[in-house]
């Protein structure tokens, strides 16, 4: 993995740290060598991995309430091969970030990475999030809540709003058609963005009193 492009890319974020930017290689490297035996991101091309699936991680950052706060609760649902929420808990090391994943040799994955990068600030449950939704210490408990490129909105909010903190963000990654699944909910802004030539979206929602569900009112940036 070029290392010189990674801190390039961080460094458009804020976030060129050499300690930041090994913990990242080390994952990159670990991810393309376990990729070769279980499909965890469809491109095998480095380039692609850190031009797409990095950056896309990144623009977390635009949309995001708590960029300057320390201590801050991540829960990201669907973890698979780690992104966003590995880059997230890398950069933001005074963080809790907390990667939900179903799928036993992907948790697997993801355990073995928070022991290369010597991470103390993630940690992985295999575990479905309807199994964790209203457990002591997930039910309200998160001031961000992440998934990305995981289900139709309409179906997939109902899972992550039992996490949320009152006042805290959920925030999805959507392609341009899937914005249409959103009707009926509370969105509190709406960021797009181009990776490799394709208009894509961050949409945060606020939980409200009626449970995410209300008019929608988009302030796009």
């Amino acid at each position: 993995m070029d290392k010189d492009f990674i801190a390039s890319i961080l460094d458009e974020y804020g976030f060129n740290e050499e300690d930041k930017v090994l913990k990242l290689e080390k994952y990159l490297n670990l991810l393309i060598l376990i990729n070769k035996n279980i499909n965890l991101v469809s491109s095998k091309n480095e380039s692609d991995i850190l031009n797409v699936q990095l950056r896309d991680s990144l623009e977390f950052f635009k949309i995001v309430d708590y960029k300057n706060e320390d201590g801050i609760k991540l829960i990201d649902i669907g973890s698979g091969s780690g992104f966003p929420a590995v880059p997230i808990g890398i950069v933001m090391d005074k963080w809790q970030i907390t990667l939900i994943e179903s799928i036993r040799k992907k948790a697997n994955f993801l355990i073995n990475v928070t022991t290369v990068i010597n991470s103390s600030n993630i940690k992985v449950i295999n575990d479905r999030s309807e199994n964790l939704a209203k457990k002591a210490g997930f039910m309200k408990n998160y001031d961000i809540v992440t998934a990305r490129w995981v289900a139709k909105s309409d179906l997939l909010i109902p899972f992550l709003a039992p996490f949320v903190k009152p006042n805290g963000q959920i925030i999805l990654w959507k392609n341009p058609e899937e914005l249409k699944n959103l009707n009926g909910f509370e969105i509190e802004k709406v960021h797009n963005y181009i990776v490799k030539g394709i208009t894509r979206f961050l949409v945060s929602i606020k939980p409200t009193e009626n449970e995410f569900y209300g008019r929608v009112n988009v302030s796009q940036n």
